[in-house]
């Protein structure tokens, strides 16, 4: 891996002394398999240019397949400058896609009518049209679901735009539209998976379709790679990298007489802060944290404190689900954790006002409160979190009520059940000296790490934020010969293999190779054939051409990754 980093805004002295600091991600599995496409976690997003969608058109085309468990999120968004009277959208509201257009004062936002009103949120893929000719707009679910509508300002072209979004909005673009109902933006991240992006470039006789080029992005934000993929199997929650936070929009929890929290974790962790909120212009405060096999619960309300902890020893980190609640019913606090729990009574009830942001899984730099300060070890949690209600109420989603998350992936968490060892405060130094890059040569490969860098002077050091990266992948090991060859006429075969045993990677494709036995130094005959990604985990079967020639074919087949080739039999 190569890191590298700018010189810190203001020196104050001679260049500093840098040290590249290194850890694991919390519950980290380089050997869980991974699909093509282009991952998005609810908090990233692409900016490219203008010109991605054609201008000053009475037409827009676009297609692409999604996956997502989540029930909102912005896929595409572009917006004309000025007064953003024009804009053109695709998102899921209410888990269901949505084609937004407005050629001037005329929003229209399509979703299929056919379907039942079924949702797509189900984590399998769909593949999606959304047409624009004129004012007429259409879209197209999994190629049988529909719904068209016309926009009735008189208008039908869609002029500039400020640049086209995948996978959501920054959080520092203003967004002036004022739109109601089912035309209204949401303001989430797409957390899921996308590809086979497609853009329309002319419209007439003869339609012509781009494919998008990723690579010319003119911004990305906290996205993932290409050659990364997207998970093949996950499972519901939120995925805590380490050393981020997850903020729960303000008017979800506000404290109160009567409040509970509960929610489901797994975790590698020794200590991690789980819980804080507080009064902005009080002492009113709560706070969860685990430190060395105890819960604390600490929460102020007026002149009340209560300060529990819950002996539970060292199976919380073990890599297994935990169920966590805590709570206060008036002069009562309580906390429990895998059914082991504390209370203590107070001599006074009364509400607990909280004003802040609900802070799950770790705060952010500049949150400075006393109770942080005296009570907790501000070592941010790493692992999934799931099941999270409020008062004993529905389930909510974490993807759906935050407003924002940094080093948290939305897009669910990874299935492997895997036992694992408690972690503390494990960074390894990896560099030191006077130079702004470094390659860390001591990685395992395909696996997800957490960099940050500190620069040391006379007066001091100071740390930057941690980064992700992940380290390449390698060719795919224990791969097998095909496990079936049949014939099928004169001039063909059908041949099944299975895929590589242990693939750390994306596989792109197969090429299928045949000789004659008779005549081993003949030409050799070569097909190409895609990766199944319906079938990951499965057999592959496809029938080679072998020309008119009849002739006993050895086959083998060679598995194909970005730089990588290999034989596998």
């Amino acid at each position: 891996m190569k890191v590298s980093w700018d010189a810190p805004a203001e020196l104050n002295g001679p260049p500093p002394l840098y040290h590249v600091e290194r850890t694991d991600v919390s519950l980290s599995d380089a050997q869980g398999q991974v699909i093509k496409g282009r991952r998005f976690t609810g908090s990233g997003s692409f900016r490219f240019s203008s010109s991605t969608l054609p201008v000053n058109t009475d037409f827009t085309g676009l297609q692409l397949s999604f996956r997502t468990r989540v029930e909102e999120g912005v896929m595409l968004f572009a917006v004309s400058p000025g007064e953003q009277e024009e804009y053109v959208a695709l998102q899921i509201h209410n888990g269901r896609p949505y084609f937004l257009f407005d050629p001037q004062s005329s929003a229209v936002a399509l979703s299929p009518r056919n379907d039942g009103g079924r949702r797509y949120n189900d984590n399998q893929w769909h593949h999606l049209i959304a047409t624009r000719k004129q004012a007429v707009g259409t879209i197209i679910v999994d190629n049988q679901y529909s719904g068209s509508a016309s926009a009735t300002s008189g208008s039908t072209i869609i002029g500039q735009n400020t640049g086209v979004f995948i996978g959501g909005i920054p959080e520092n673009f203003t967004l002036l539209r004022q739109d109601t109902g089912q035309a209204q933006l949401v303001q989430h991240g797409f957390a899921g998976c996308l590809r086979d992006v497609m853009v329309q470039k002319s419209s007439g006789t003869t339609e012509v379709w781009e494919p998008l080029d990723w690579e010319s992005a003119l911004e990305k934000h906290e996205t993932y790679e290409s050659w990364e993929g997207c998970p093949a199997v996950s499972e519901d929650g939120a995925y805590f990298l380490g050393h981020g936070f997850l903020k729960v929009k303000p008017e979800i929890f506000t404290g109160g007489d009567y409040f509970e929290i509960s929610f489901e974790f797994k975790t590698d962790q020794l200590n991690a802060l789980l819980l804080f909120a507080y009064d902005v212009d009080g002492k009113d405060f709560i706070l969860a944290e685990l430190q060395g096999g105890v819960l604390f619960w600490l929460l102020r309300w007026g002149e009340q404190t209560a300060e529990l902890s819950v002996w539970v020893g060292l199976s919380y980190c073990d890599g297994g689900w935990n169920t966590l609640s805590v709570l206060k019913r008036g002069l009562l606090a309580s906390a429990g954790l895998n059914d082991v729990y504390e209370q203590e009574r107070k001599g006074m009830g009364g509400p607990l006002t909280i004003s802040s942001p609900l802070y799950v899984g770790g705060v952010p730099p500049g949150v400075v409160h006393p109770a942080l300060n005296k009570h907790s070890l501000l070592h941010g949690f790493g692992g999934c979190i799931r099941d999270v209600r409020f008062a004993r109420g529905p389930v909510v989603s974490l993807a759906a009520v935050s407003s924002s998350a940094v080093r948290v992936n939305l897009d669910g968490c990874l299935s492997a059940d895997t036992s694992v060892n408690c972690r503390g405060n494990d960074s390894i130094l990896v560099y030191t000296g006077r130079d702004r890059s470094t390659e860390d040569l001591t990685l395992q490969p395909f696996t997800e790490y957490l960099y940050r860098v500190m620069a040391l002077g006379e007066g001091g050091w100071t740390a930057g934020p941690w980064q992700r990266g992940r380290s390449r992948e390698t060719v795919p090991q224990s791969v097998l010969p095909p496990s079936r060859v049949e014939s099928v006429n004169g001039s063909s075969v059908e041949v099944s293999w299975e895929e590589p045993a242990e693939v750390r990677g994306v596989i792109e494709k197969y090429v299928l190779k045949a000789y004659s036995r008779d005549r081993p130094f003949s030409s050799l005959i070569s097909a190409t054939f895609p990766h199944s990604q319906h079938l990951t985990g499965k057999g592959h079967a496809v029938r080679l051409e072998l020309g008119s020639e009849t002739f006993l074919p050895s086959c083998s087949v060679w598995a194909l990754r970005d730089l990588s080739t290999i034989l596998i039999a």
